[in-house]
């Protein structure tokens, strides 16, 4: 299991990126030639939470940034975690949100991952089986 549940990454905010979270998806959005509407089929977004994070009211974004949202556009290569992380976690919880992103960014691995999946392997429980081995020599 990954060290960070999907509800707890909605109470990991990063807004002080969202600036830069706000260049980067509007650059690739016109990189791509996309509209929001075909960029939030892509992440499985509802469009107006993309609209809401890329826009202001009254000097403020109307939704701000959290790690939630964020990990959609890391996982689908939208942005890539070394152009958006700025190495200064304000939390032990977000720091470990950036390490779990930069090993989901691990292509090699994911590679690896897959081509286990298609040779029918359980990735999971194999890992979990070498992990605890590691334990028990204690190596971990």
């Amino acid at each position: 299991m990954f060290p960070l549940e999907y509800e707890p990454m909605k109470k990991i905010p990063l807004e002080r990126l969202q600036p830069e979270f706000v260049f980067k998806v509007k650059d690739y959005l016109q990189k791509h030639g996309m509209k929001q509407k075909a960029l939030c089929l892509i992440l499985d977004m509802e469009e107006p939470h993309l609209s809401n994070l890329l826009n202001k009211r009254n000097d403020r974004y109307v939704r701000k940034l959290s790690a939630h949202y964020l990990h959609k556009f890391i996982l689908k290569g939208v942005i890539k975690v070394n152009e958006i992380y700025d190495g200064h976690p304000e939390s032990n919880r977000e720091e470990k949100y950036w390490e779990l992103m930069e090993q989901l960014e691990d292509m090699p691995l994911m590679k690896k991952l897959r081509f286990a999946r298609d040779l029918g392997l359980d990735a999971n429980a194999w890992l979990d089986g070498y992990i605890q081995a590691r334990k028990k020599d204690n190596k971990v």
